[in-house]
């Protein structure tokens, strides 16, 4: 959760003031801990010691661990036979535990990928562990919270510096050297994973113009360490960085994989760690070393706490599938923010035009439902006539209000993230403007409708001498969008998730177009050239990739709009979602169908729901829309909403 800056202040003031009314720690528990003597004790003794020892140090709630350590450091100096069994127990578990998985450990699946990374972290949770002489393994059982690595991290150098000299190495200088190996080990562990990724056709054809493995600069990084340079390892890992950085980049314009994405921050992870182990081994004097090793700690204990994770392991894979969809969404959201009045106006003619093919898709839905076909059959149907509708909207160049929020909310995250260091000043502007956008969009919609509905109206009238629609059907419909006997408030609600659905279907369908190169194979296609010409493919291409996103949006929308009222039907509930411009409509023909004065107060109801359900198809399709953006551009959400806030 995101305080306001001024709250944050206040909880950070009490936070003090608590840890200096807080006891002192324990120290009669530590003296019990340090008076075990466990230099013949078994290993798994030992291990459970020494845990015990780290939560008494680290405690859950994060609380003055800079203090207990400092505590401990003055007890064992204070007791001799307390020190040489701390340190007896330390290096008995340097010399038999493993060190090697806590180095190469970064938190993200290397081997298995995405699903076999989740199996992973399903059976780690429902199987307990046990018995392992992984060191890594005797951290995490004891730092389970992301407060104890802070703790960690912010450990003062004076008490770091103490510690290692309280550790200093005599007699056990092989321990040492076995653990300066192991990162040796590590290095060509690393540095072979990140060339594994790094060396697939994906980025390598994206690496080097000529898809050769010479230009590739992991395959150096594992020369570089199997030769044993490691002090040349900066210049290789920036290479390798700048590298990632150019996938990236050339994704941004060539469209996005989640394998590769993924394949990605694998590599920057894995690179990271060769930094920071890098550094431990170039370390010198107590003080730097003392912090590198700290370094190492925290990577390793925060890369374990990752790697254990489930929400960690959601929040990584949905990171990857909005890196995948709000890009494209961006583009397209583009052009349906309005800046200048010229642009507005033609927003307003845009939406006048789609208000006119929404009365038109509304008689076609009367008319089917009219002859109460199968339900399946009135789904496809119905879906068929949403589907042809936008499409028709699409490319007659006409607009829908309500799909302006879901494209523009990439677009502002995108914006935002610009913006990290500047003023949110021009996002408030762009908001304004999407918001100005919105109700432009939509008034010329509601005119639309308004206006051909009415025309419609007397059309009925004057050639069949009836109303278009049924007395019992009118009330009904007029009852359906009262806001307080009715479900049309959730029904809007639920009209907004599947215009967000229809969206991100758009951005997920364009990105596959232009990842997959579907453009560039159209324009070379010998059998279109002889048969329509040698630039009929690069026009088509063209048109594709236009047009791509907002045919996916149309359809999902029209299928969505059919098929989840026959879902809701299996489970005999009403999922008939309420969109504000098609609402119109069918309110406008079910108050012109019955006697005025007899329904004045449904008329105002009804009314009154269809402004609740326009603010309800715009919030839940901008917000959706936006927090995946935001995760997509790794901002926090709460950061977004403070924006928001200022926006009005």
């Amino acid at each position: 959760m995101i305080w306001h800056p001024r709250w944050q202040r206040i909880r950070r003031f009490f936070r003090k003031l608590s840890q200096i009314a807080a006891p002192p720690a324990n120290e009669s528990l530590l003296n019990d801990l340090l008076s075990e003597q466990l230099s013949a004790a078994s290993l798994a003794e030992q291990i459970g010691w020494f845990e015990r020892i780290l939560v008494w140090a680290f405690p859950q709630d994060g609380g003055k661990s800079d203090a207990r350590l400092r505590l401990l450091i003055k007890a064992l100096e204070k007791n001799p036979s307390w020190k040489a069994n701390f340190r007896s127990v330390f290096f008995s578990l340097m010399q038999q535990c493993r060190f090697l998985p806590m180095f190469t450990h970064v938190g993200i699946a290397v081997e298995r990928g995405l699903w076999g990374d989740l199996s992973d972290r399903v059976r780690a949770k429902l199987i307990p562990g046990g018995g392992t002489e992984n060191f890594s393994d005797v951290l995490l059982a004891a730092l389970r919270h992301d407060e104890q690595v802070e703790e960690i991290r912010n450990l003062s150098t004076e008490t770091l510096s103490s510690m290692l000299q309280l550790l200093a190495p005599d007699e056990s200088d092989a321990i040492w050297q076995r653990r300066s190996e192991e990162m040796r080990e590590a290095f060509v562990v690393l540095a072979i994973h990140a060339a594994h990724h790094g060396l697939t056709s994906q980025i390598r054809m994206r690496i080097a113009a000529d898809d050769s493995v010479t230009g590739i600069p992991f395959v150096p990084l594992v020369e570089l360490i199997q030769a044993g340079k490691i002090g040349a390892l900066e210049d290789s890992v920036t290479s390798c960085e700048r590298a990632v950085e150019q996938v990236y980049e050339h994704m941004e314009v060539q469209g996005v994989s989640v394998d590769v994405v993924n394949r990605l921050e694998t590599i920057s992870a894995l690179l990271a760690r060769i930094r920071t182990l890098h550094a431990v081994m170039q370390a010198r004097g107590p003080a730097e070393v003392s912090l590198r090793v700290r370094d190492l700690v925290v990577a390793a204990v925060e890369a374990g706490l990752r790697g254990k994770s489930i929400r960690g392991y959601v929040r990584h894979h949905f990171y990857l599938l909005s890196r995948k969809i709000a890009e494209r969404n961006g583009e397209s959201g583009e052009h349906y923010i309005a800046h200048t009045r010229a642009e507005f106006m033609s927003l307003l003619r845009s939406g006048l035009g789609g208000g006119v093919i929404v009365v038109i898709m509304t008689i076609l839905k009367l008319t089917v439902t009219s002859f109460r076909p199968a339900p399946l059959f009135l789904a496809i149907q119905i879906a068929v006539v949403y589907s042809a509708g936008f499409l028709a909207m699409q490319f007659a160049g006409f607009t829908l209000a309500t799909k302006i929020p879901s494209f523009a909310a990439s677009r502002l995250a995108t914006l935002l993230n610009k913006l990290r260091r500047k003023s949110g000043s021009v996002f408030r502007q762009e908001f304004r403007l999407v918001l100005k956008s919105q109700g432009m969009a939509l008034l010329g919609n509601i005119t639309g409708v308004l206006a051909f509905g009415a025309l419609i109206v007397f059309l009925s009238h004057l050639l069949f001498g009836q109303a278009p629609m049924r007395a019992g059907y009118a009330e009904h419909a007029l009852a359906d969008l009262n806001p307080f006997s009715s479900f049309a408030v959730p029904l809007g609600i639920l009209t907004g998730v599947q215009l967000w659905l229809s969206s991100l279907a758009g951005g997920w369908f364009e990105n596959w177009i232009v990842f997959n190169r579907v453009p560039s194979a159209l324009a070379g296609h010998l059998r279109i050239k002889r048969l329509f010409g040698d630039t009929a493919g690069i026009r088509l291409g063209q048109w594709v990739q236009k047009h791509a996103s907002g045919i996916a949006t149309n359809i999902a929308l029209g299928c969505l709009f059919g098929f989840t009222p026959l879902l809701g039907a299996l489970f005999r509930a009403n999922w008939n979602g309420n969109h504000v411009t098609i609402s119109t409509a069918t309110a406008l023909f079910a108050s012109t169908s019955l006697e005025f004065s007899h329904v004045k107060e449904e008329i105002a109801f009804a009314v009154l729901g269809l402004m609740f359900i326009a603010l309800m198809n715009f919030a839940f399709s901008f917000g959706l829309a936006l927090y995946v953006a935001a995760s997509s551009e790794r901002i926090k959400f709460g950061r977004v909403l403070y924006y928001l806030r200022r926006s009005f």
